[in-house]
């Protein structure tokens, strides 16, 4: 559970803070790490793990853009927008 917290927390903080090529570089260590588990877990449950790895971090990325548009609506993303590169 601790993992998906960490994929989760990760895909969070990516779509507050950076735009969408941090994501795809995120993505494609999850599927390294899919491949990784397949290998120590067994073919069907390492596959199993790492793609619900990838969908968790689906979702922390979209809730961090969610995030961002209500500190944007606030007034609250100005600091933000240098580290966010727009």
């Amino acid at each position: 559970m601790l993992f998906f917290l960490y994929h989760f927390c990760a895909g969070l903080l990516t779509g507050a803070f950076f735009r969408v090529q941090m994501l795809v570089a995120f993505v494609l260590f999850v599927l390294v790490e899919m491949v990784y588990g397949a290998f120590v877990y067994g073919g069907s449950g390492g596959v199993l793990w790492g793609l619900s790895a990838e969908i968790v971090l689906q979702f922390g990325y979209v809730g961090g853009m969610c995030f961002r548009g209500i500190l944007e609506r606030f007034g609250l993303a100005a600091q933000l927008q240098s580290s966010r590169g727009a």
